[in-house]
């Protein structure tokens, strides 16, 4: 609600606080989503009973800001694999809120149930399972590259390409590996394919999670 207190939005329960936010009307559809994404937002930062509220400036290791620590914070450099993943996905032909998305995938802050699980949101592994199989903790690489169900749809992309992918074990291997032709606009739409085929898998994850289509994916 929109004049409410951080107090009235949660409840401590055994000394750790359960954000449980109040709005005017039932969430429906996107908004369910959108509400699980501010959840894992807000749920990074743990609260302590009974402790003030202060300023913490997590690059420093006393967590007091500085000039100095904030320059050694911008200059911290991009990993060279995730500098390069980066540059095909901000390249690529797909919209900017596929780009976006694909950006939180390279760094595994997509708001997938394993996320939710570390942020407190899920309170075992048992109810953090795939959306799309059930049968796995939903991690970002399980639900978007070895679900059964996003293997299906890899393979079918594959096949329509007319090529193969050896086995990878992470996002970026994925992406680097997922190449058709030689020029650089080929390059350029194979990896504009590559984020629309993860953008797909999301939605369909997230229309089973939302009731918005029965469980017959699994």
């Amino acid at each position: 609600m929109k004049w409410n207190c951080v107090s009235d939005c949660g409840n401590w329960e055994q000394e750790v606080w359960r954000w449980k936010f109040l709005w005017r009307r039932p969430l429906v559809g996107r908004e369910l989503e959108w509400e699980q994404a501010l959840q894992g937002a807000v749920g990074v930062v743990q609260l302590s009973e009974g402790v003030p509220d202060a300023w913490t400036w997590l690059p420093s290791n006393d967590r007091i800001y500085s000039v100095h620590s904030s320059y050694l914070f911008l200059q911290e450099p991009v990993l060279p694999d995730q500098d390069h993943a980066l540059m095909h996905v901000w390249q690529s032909y797909a919209p900017s809120n596929v780009k976006g998305f694909a950006w939180r995938v390279l760094l595994d802050r997509i708001v997938s149930k394993e996320n939710m699980l570390k942020r407190g949101i899920f309170s075992s592994v048992g109810s953090a399972s795939c959306a799309l199989c059930n049968n796995h903790l939903e991690t970002c690489f399980h639900l978007l590259f070895s679900c059964p169900f996003s293997i299906g749809v890899w393979n079918g992309c594959l096949q329509w390409l007319g090529c193969s992918l050896s086995q990878v074990t992470s996002v970026h291997e994925h992406l680097s590996g997922f190449r058709v032709g030689l020029t650089h606009s080929q390059q350029r739409l194979c990896h504009s394919i590559w984020l629309a085929v993860i953008w797909s898998v999301w939605l369909a994850r997230n229309e089973v999670v939302f009731g918005e289509v029965l469980p017959a994916l699994r």
